[in-house]
């Protein structure tokens, strides 16, 4: 059974056990409730932005990302726009990414089996099941009010505000991981807040319909989640058209070069051009393991390469 699904089925008893009245009522007990009210929908659309503060260099704007995702399987889709996709099949991720030295797109394959994500990662925790951002509301404090009701995407809801304390995701986590994590928040204090600005947006139901998480200077994330209990079928790519972490990495390595390889001719005669592709800062290190196309503070890699060079 995996954590998410131990920790939703918790959260059930806990709801059943609190009845209908009581604290179920309050509006801290209707955050808590809100990962297992929308897990058991089973699956949805969601729609990701990742705003940056105008002016921040490289990325000074808003970026969306739309998906579908079956909760219950852990499978679904991510789409970056017309020229990325990433495909999650189980513990099988497949990014979809364009290689400068390749003529056709190729889907980088990571098996995440056994691998343990970041709980402080948001952008890891969006990208990979981003049921699990609402693992975070699972230990809110009392600070949460009512900020009355809005409608998102047609639909009526109520806003709630409040504060995540990111203690909690240590208090909460197994005994035996519990120094580990300490020590990460302990190092995250010395740069980032640990306490973390929040909205929710739920419907009648107590389902998410909306979440939004701020960042250090002004950036922020927010799903919003939509059209539930739809059926979600993937495919994975052919074969011939996958190639693994490893392979990419060690592709990467063939075609970069210094940065000294600027201008229209490559030495070998061909067009040149500079490409640049983000990755994790060492293989395995991130919960999808492949390229990410979203703000991040990972490493980048500038790679100079010619058409047909091979």
């Amino acid at each position: 059974m995996t954590r998410i699904a131990v920790l939703v089925a918790t959260i059930g008893l806990a709801i059943a056990l609190s009845g209908a009245g009581g604290d179920s009522s309050s509006a801290q007990a209707s955050v808590r409730h809100a990962l297992a009210r929308t897990a058991d929908a089973g699956s949805s659309r969601f729609t990701l932005t990742f705003a940056m503060p105008q002016g921040e260099p490289p990325l000074a704007t808003d970026l969306k990302v739309d998906g579908v995702m079956d909760y219950v399987h852990h499978r679904g889709r991510i789409s970056f726009g017309s020229t990325s996709d990433m495909l999650i099949d189980g513990d099988m991720t497949y990014m979809k990414t364009v290689l400068p030295w390749r003529h056709e797109a190729v889907w980088v394959s990571t098996d995440t089996s056994g691998q343990e994500s970041d709980p402080f990662d948001l952008q890891g925790r969006a990208m990979t099941n981003p049921l699990t951002l609402l693992e975070f509301l699972t230990g809110v404090g009392s600070d949460i009010r009512d900020a009355g009701t809005e409608q998102v995407r047609e639909t009526e809801t109520t806003h709630y505000e409040g504060t995540l304390n990111l203690q909690n995701v240590v208090k909460s986590a197994p005994p035996q991981e519990q120094a580990d994590l300490q020590d990460t928040l302990n190092f995250i204090g010395q740069y980032e807040p640990t306490s973390v600005p929040f909205g929710l947006w739920v419907d009648a139901d107590g389902i998410a319909r909306r979440l939004r998480i701020d960042q250090k200077g002004g950036s922020s994330i927010t799903i919003e989640y939509y059209e539930f209990g739809l059926p979600v079928s993937i495919t994975p790519p052919p074969p011939d058209a996958i190639i693994t972490i490893e392979q990419l990495f060690k592709e990467t390595s063939v075609h970069q070069t210094d940065s000294n390889c600027g201008g229209d001719q490559s030495s070998s005669g061909g067009p040149s051009y500079n490409d640049q592709l983000t990755f994790p800062e060492s293989p395995g290190t991130s919960s999808a393991g492949a390229p990410v196309f979203v703000p991040s503070s990972n490493t980048v890699y500038s790679i100079c390469s010619t058409i047909g060079s091979g």
